[in-house]
């Protein structure tokens, strides 16, 4: 009998997500988890009081083509066959040569079209005052009020823009945690935001993965962005 999707980790992380926010709705967050860092959390040195909630893998994707339309040199020569069936051989070489030079030729066509494509990859830290991401090569802090937008482009998914000290960035980042890092940013930069708001923000079919793992429909207070309290 086939029982559906199996609860994953990122569903789990969305029953944590609903839980934080319910703790926040509560005024309680003195419960909110505490994750430790191998890095001394800053983006809450102002004001105080940053705790990182969670932490999971996640790939960071840029818009950009991958090459400039160039097409690469086969590396041949010229060839010719002598003696029987040579002028055979030599039409066969020169067709394959066309072929392969078509299909490099579209292949770098394909190339300099833009596409989202994974530019890194890591550990992501969500606080309650930012975002960071490890890539074992560099920590990246992202503070909410350095990010402009964001929007869910797919469960376990989010688009972030932003001003970085380079300058504008549009990445999606994936992870087990888009959702958590997605409502925190609604709470502190944009409670209208209409993902929140209309609790569109939990994935299609978590519902009833969640009735299942609990065996009776959960009905639990969900507080900002909440479509069910009843």
């Amino acid at each position: 009998m086939d029982d559906g999707p199996q609860y994953s980790d990122h569903d789990a992380a969305i029953w944590h997500t609903r839980a934080m926010l319910q703790s926040l709705a509560d005024g309680r967050p003195e419960t909110l988890p505490h994750v430790p860092t191998t890095f001394p959390p800053g983006l809450g040195a102002v004001d105080g009081g940053e705790r990182v909630l969670a932490r999971g893998p996640f790939q960071l994707l840029t818009f950009r083509p991958i090459g400039d339309g160039t097409v690469q040199s086969g590396g041949r020569g010229f060839f010719f066959a002598a003696g029987r069936g040579g002028l055979a051989a030599t039409a066969a070489v020169a067709g394959y040569r066309a072929l392969a030079d078509r299909n490099r030729r579209q292949a770098a066509a394909e190339d300099a079209v833009p596409r989202w494509v994974v530019d890194a990859a890591g550990t992501a830290f969500v606080s309650t005052h930012g975002v960071y991401l490890d890539t074992g090569h560099a920590l990246l802090p992202w503070a909410w009020p350095h990010v402009d937008s964001m929007e869910l482009a797919a469960p376990g998914a989010v688009h972030l823009r932003g001003r970085s000290e380079q300058g504008p960035v549009s990445w999606i980042i994936r992870s087990d945690w888009a959702e958590l890092a997605f409502v925190l940013w609604c709470l502190a930069r944009h409670p209208a935001h209409p993902q929140l708001a209309s609790g569109g923000w939990i994935p299609a079919g978590w519902p009833e993965r969640e009735a299942r793992r609990l065996g009776a429909p959960p009905r639990p207070r969900l507080g900002p962005g909440s479509s069910d309290d009843a």
